[in-house]
């Protein structure tokens, strides 16, 4: 009876190891300080993500408006110091070509500019990619991987435990039917050979 009740009470704490290797992955990410992703990471991504669709410089429309504005100035300065309409006519192509000139300065800006916002975004995504990776990595595979480990451990002993609570039962339950069986072949012999129990006179 005491090695059946050692046997089963291995097989219990062989058990408890089990159920315990369990908890010990769920509770693995409490035991871990979470990795959280710079702020000024955060921050560049979202300002590179606002300027990355822009295709034209800050201030262009100012630019424009003064552009414009200082064109309708010189003609007008041509039409009060002009001598004839055809002096003014012929200011007209100068001030045009101006003005057209500055619109493709302008426009050649505004392309290299967007051209610029795409690659700072892109450098943006990229960084926070690597801090994505990184928060990845220590708030969620470090913790797990530790976890497994030492439930891997407990999980082991524990089934070294109820192996052993299994292979001493079934020795103990073997060497019971044995000296059942070893007992009845003796009382048999004795049977046939006429032999009772001692009396004890």
């Amino acid at each position: 009876m005491i090695m059946e009740a050692l046997a089963a009470a291995q097989g219990l704490f062989g058990i408890g190891q089990k159920i315990a290797s369990g908890i010990q992955r769920r509770k693995a990410k409490k035991d871990f300080t979470n990795y959280e992703i710079p702020t000024s990471a955060s921050l560049a991504l979202d300002q590179a993500n606002s300027l990355a669709s822009q295709t034209e410089i800050p201030g262009a429309d100012i630019y424009r408006s003064r552009a414009q504005s200082n064109a309708a100035n010189t003609i007008e300065q041509a039409q009060r110091t002009a001598g004839s309409s055809s002096d003014v006519l012929g200011t007209l192509p100068g001030v045009q070509g101006n003005l057209d000139q500055f619109y493709q300065d302008i426009a050649a800006k505004g392309a290299n500019y967007y051209q610029e916002n795409q690659r700072v975004q892109r450098d943006a995504l990229q960084t926070m990619a690597g801090y994505e990776t990184e928060r990845w990595r220590q708030n969620e595979l470090m913790p797990y991987m530790q976890a497994l480990q030492t439930s891997s451990m407990t999980g082991q002993a524990g089934n070294a435990n109820i192996g052993s609570a299994v292979g001493a039962g079934m020795a103990i339950g073997t060497a019971k039917w044995q000296m059942e069986a070893d007992k009845a072949e003796f009382e048999k012999w004795k049977a046939e050979r006429g032999l009772g129990t001692p009396s004890n006179n």
